[in-house]
């Protein structure tokens, strides 16, 4: 709900980890991405709530793997990892 994935967003504010992991990206790293499908990304309440939370408080990293392919790219100078099926990445 709107009211869950607010109070994600004030947590993440107070808290302010160096390190996210989401299953899905901020609105900002779909243009990175290789859309395998050929369609355009279509938005969500969650990606809407990252993009949000992301514009709140930028971490060093942030990983995440529902896009099934690999991809890094830096914005804001967050580091955006996005890890494919079956792989694994060390972040420490």
């Amino acid at each position: 709900s709107y009211v869950e994935l607010q109070k994600a967003i004030d947590t993440i504010g107070i808290l302010r980890p160096s390190v996210m992991v989401t299953h899905m990206a901020p609105t900002c790293v779909h243009p990175h991405l290789r859309l395998l499908s050929g369609v355009g990304v279509v938005s969500s309440r969650t990606m809407d709530a990252l993009e949000a939370l992301f514009q709140f408080h930028q971490p060093k990293l942030w990983c995440m793997g529902h896009y099934h392919q690999n991809m890094v790219c830096t914005i804001n100078g967050t580091v955006f990892v996005c890890i494919n099926m079956n792989e694994m990445m060390p972040i420490i």
